[in-house]
């Protein structure tokens, strides 16, 4: 029998989803943490030089990218087929279906791919930033005070980061609505995160 707090999860094999969907949202939440301050599980921010604090809180970005696409790939079959499901039952008859496609049913598989294409335009941006010398694109800028270099994080970085933060919104609202996730697993998330925020606060107290 689980125990209060358990992850809930709607598969055969639950303890492998338990370690994999929670694992995947961890991901998401180092990444999160690496773009706000620029600390890894190797450095925190507090031993960076400000160029590499500002260069990693951009593999940062990059990292919450990452973590958004492999939920997305780990929800894809489900909500598809969800989506199939519920096609199907409001379209009974072959008549019903010829009139009502499925590509043409709106459902949260669309919503998901939406999703995914967002995210390969974010990923790109940053790509492309990097490999061009044109700096209005740059998500760190470089600037002299007073003969000494500073880096300091664009407007292109935050926006990014606010855009990336309500794709996961989203995305984690299709997981639930989709039962791929449920309450157990955010209350899982809440507590991981506080245990790695307590971590990370005795690790710079003892810095």
């Amino acid at each position: 029998m689980a125990e209060d707090g358990d992850l809930k999860t709607f598969n055969a094999a639950k303890e492998i989803a338990h370690h994999r969907d929670l694992s995947l949202m961890i991901n998401y939440m180092n990444a999160t943490i690496q773009a706000r301050t620029g600390s890894t599980s190797l450095k925190s921010h507090l031993e960076m030089t400000n160029k590499e604090k500002r260069l990693s809180q951009v593999k940062g970005l990059l990292a919450m990218i990452h973590a958004d696409r492999d939920l997305v790939q780990l929800s894809r079959w489900r909500v598809r087929r969800k989506g199939e499901t519920d096609w199907s039952k409001k379209n009974p008859t072959p008549e019903d279906k010829a009139a009502n496609p499925l590509e043409d049913f709106d459902c949260d598989y669309k919503n998901l791919m939406i999703i995914k294409e967002k995210l390969m335009a974010c990923e790109k941006d940053i790509i492309h930033a990097d490999i061009t010398p044109k700096l209005k694109d740059d998500f760190i800028a470089k600037r002299d005070i007073d003969g000494e270099e500073q880096w300091d994080l664009t407007d292109n970085f935050h926006e990014m980061m606010e855009e990336l933060e309500d794709i996961y919104e989203e995305l984690e609202g299709i997981m639930y609505i989709n039962e791929i996730i449920s309450t157990g697993l955010q209350q899982d998330e809440e507590l991981t995160y506080k245990e790695q925020e307590l971590a990370f606060i005795e690790r710079v107290q003892d810095a």
